[in-house]
């Protein structure tokens, strides 16, 4: 026995309208308007999760990572992942990753010992040389600056920083120990090499250190500076100023009488300027040892320097 219920929506469905192709056009188009709207979405997240975690990279410094960018850099991962299908650009380590010097550990043996050779420090013990503390400053400074810091590398080659006598008291040392080590052999340096003196007799040796004749402004500013930097209290500028003017020649004291000097610079303008000016007196007179004494010449050229810097033309 049929049920009539069946026969009703069989008519049903055979007189039903036939499906219009418009409305499949406009499903199509909303679904893709549906998923157009989904992935804009997802991208406007996407962006601010990448720039919340960059902004955290740039802002924290420290090696371990903050709270922060534990809980965004992952998230920004898988989203990428989901939506890409691939994995974010690596960021590089600016703590890790240096333009200025290369890593100690790929710097060649050859390598290294040319660098050493390259800073043009020498260190002779000399009293008139540099001091001990200035050698040893200056060594860790330029191994911090060209070696990555590795200053086991600076004492594996230090035979390339000594010459004269810390070069014979190096090897000795050299010989002596089973093992190079820096802050050792720092040790052993000020042992051999610190000037014990006080700097009262620092000072006093500054005071009694005069310009020699023949000796340009230049060469004894470098053996004051020499003398000055074993102090433990430096010297303040005007200081040293006013020793260095003091103990000129007395000649150039009589020349530069007149003049106002507020640095050292200055003061060495002054003197270089008289001593190329006699430098260029001499040389127009080849034949001055038959004309007179040095002494006679030195007075010329003296009353020469006095009346050429008073003239209008030099001022």
């Amino acid at each position: 026995m049929t049920n009539p219920n069946l026969h009703s929506a069989a008519g049903q469905q055979d007189t039903h309208a036939p499906e219009n192709p418009d409305n499949h056009q406009r499903l199509s188009a909303a679904i893709a308007e549906a998923v157009s709207a989904a992935m804009s979405q997802h991208a406007a997240q996407l962006t601010q999760a990448i720039a919340a975690g960059f902004q955290s990279l740039s802002l924290h410094t420290t090696p371990q990572r903050s709270t922060v960018e534990m809980q965004t850099l992952p998230a920004v991962e898988q989203q990428m992942q989901q939506l890409f299908n691939r994995s974010p650009p690596s960021v590089p380590n600016s703590r890790t990753s240096s333009n200025h010097s290369p890593r100690s550990s790929d710097i060649r043996p050859d390598r290294t010992s040319q660098i050493m050779t390259n800073w043009k420090l020498r260190f002779t013990g000399k009293s008139s040389s540099m001091s001990v503390e200035d050698f040893i400053y200056r060594v860790e400074a330029l191994t911090n600056q060209t070696l990555d810091g590795n200053f086991d590398l600076t004492a594996r080659y230090a035979g390339n920083l000594f010459e004269s006598n810390a070069s014979e008291w190096y090897w000795r040392y050299h010989q002596s120990v089973p093992h190079l080590d820096w802050r050792n052999l720092c040790m052993a340096l000020r042992g051999q090499f610190k000037d014990d003196r006080s700097d009262h007799d620092i000072r006093s040796e500054i005071e009694q250190r005069k310009q020699r004749p023949n000796e340009t402004f230049d060469d004894y500013y470098h053996v004051i500076a020499a003398i000055a930097d074993r102090l433990s209290q430096p010297l303040s500028e005007i200081s040293l100023l006013e020793t260095l003017r003091a103990n000129l020649l007395p000649e150039i004291q009589q020349d530069i009488l007149y003049e106002k000097t507020n640095s050292i610079s200055e003061l060495r303008y002054l003197v270089r300027k008289r001593e190329l000016f006699l430098q260029s007196v001499s040389k127009s007179q080849p034949g001055s040892s038959r004309h007179g004494t040095r002494r006679q010449m030195m007075e010329f050229t003296t009353v020469a320097y006095s009346r050429w810097s008073c003239s209008p033309t030099t001022a």
